[in-house]
């Protein structure tokens, strides 16, 4: 218990804080929202120590264990032990943390007060351990930080945050592997799925024993070479961890011809004192293709910029890699609106490919080093 502390007429802003603080709820009951939804209350004990390193006061809540994607109303008593006053006029929340009541006070070291602010549960968090946080700020400067912690009592963990399958050639059928995570001491014991926004067919078994999931996507006809089709797997756990998990998952047709990369890095053709300031730029980029019917086959390129094709030599490195080549000169960037002196140039443009009785026509971006002017 603080000891008292005489208050003058100067101190009505604090005596009201403190008022708005003791008296400010007074009932406690199970708590009924609009939507049915009961929001069960938690009532915590915690202290403000002073971090040494931000020097701020900090107030750490164990929340305990918590369901998944519910809301909690948090009780919250706190002493100030971090031999600061600490005022605050403003609650910086996040998303998933609303409602603090009181909205401003001022709290002497050694004070006790109590406030109230609800918290929404991470619906997906893949691990056993989630929180929080936020800032209480006095004249829109931090100063104090709460913070808040909590357990997981049902929760489904994924080796990645997203599945990508890719496609290349002919293929029809692609396999994939990823873990799926529980505590230390449980795992899930049965594993089922649903998959929503796919064309292409997914199977998945499940390993309980090794917790890896392996999985079998069958390409859909109508699928482009070139073209993603994007869903995601639901994900559903019963056992000793019970939980559910949306994947994000894409399945990705590789184009037969392929850029890598996609930006054109120009520079003068021989750097040396004397041919510094030559007026021939060259750049090169990989071109890389696949299929059995490669064999003899000549491949050509050209760069189209603004609807004006300017040749590219392409020289064979390996079977179904190649190296285009290319040279601009140096008043062709120079005499554009938007380029400036002194600074890198980016033009964006496209590159024509044709290899045999295929094409493709891939957007590139062609980047000049910065030029005195």
């Amino acid at each position: 218990m603080a000891t008292p502390i005489p208050l003058g007429l100067g101190d009505l802003p604090r005596l009201l804080s403190i008022a708005a603080l003791s008296f400010g709820f007074s009932s406690f009951g199970s708590i009924a929202p609009a939507n049915g939804e009961s929001i069960e209350e938690l009532k915590i004990d915690s202290a403000f120590a002073l971090d040494a390193d931000s020097g701020k006061a900090v107030a750490r809540l164990e929340l305990g264990k918590l369901e998944t994607g519910k809301e909690y109303r948090i009780r919250w008593n706190a002493t100030n032990k971090s031999g600061k006053k600490i005022s605050f006029d403003k609650a910086e929340l996040t998303c998933s943390c609303t409602d603090l009541s009181p909205r401003f006070a001022t709290l002497l070291p050694g004070e006790t007060f109590n406030a109230t602010f609800s918290i929404r549960t991470n619906m997906n968090p893949g691990t056993n351990e989630s929180g929080g946080g936020f800032w209480l700020k006095h004249r829109e400067k931090p100063s104090a930080h709460v913070i808040y912690k909590y357990q997981v009592k049902n929760y489904l963990g994924f080796g990645d945050d997203m599945v990508i399958v890719v496609f290349r050639g002919e293929q029809t059928t692609q396999n994939f592997e990823c873990t799926i995570v529980g505590d230390q001491k449980h795992r899930p014991t049965d594993l089922r799925f649903s998959q929503e926004g796919l064309s292409s067919k997914v199977e998945l078994q499940f390993d309980p024993s090794t917790s890896i999931l392996k999985g079998t996507v069958k390409l859909a006809q109508g699928i482009d070479q070139g073209e993603t089709e994007a869903g995601s797997l639901k994900l559903f756990a019963e056992g000793d961890v019970p939980g559910k998990k949306s994947v994000p998952i894409l399945v990705q047709r590789e184009p037969k011809i392929s850029v890598t990369p996609k930006t054109f890095r120009f520079f003068p053709t021989e750097i040396t004192e004397e041919t510094a300031d030559s007026e021939d730029y060259k750049a090169s980029v990989l071109v890389s293709a696949f299929g059995d019917d490669l064999k003899g086959k000549t491949i050509t390129a050209a760069i189209r910029i603004n609807n004006h094709l300017h040749p590219a030599t392409v020289k064979r490195l390996a079977n179904g890699i190649w190296r285009v080549n290319t040279q601009l000169k140096k008043p062709f960037f120079l005499k554009h609106p938007d380029y400036t002196p002194g600074r890198s140039f980016v033009l964006p443009a496209h590159l024509e490919i044709q290899l045999g009785d295929s094409s493709n026509t891939v957007p590139v971006v062609l980047r000049f080093p910065p030029q005195e002017s």
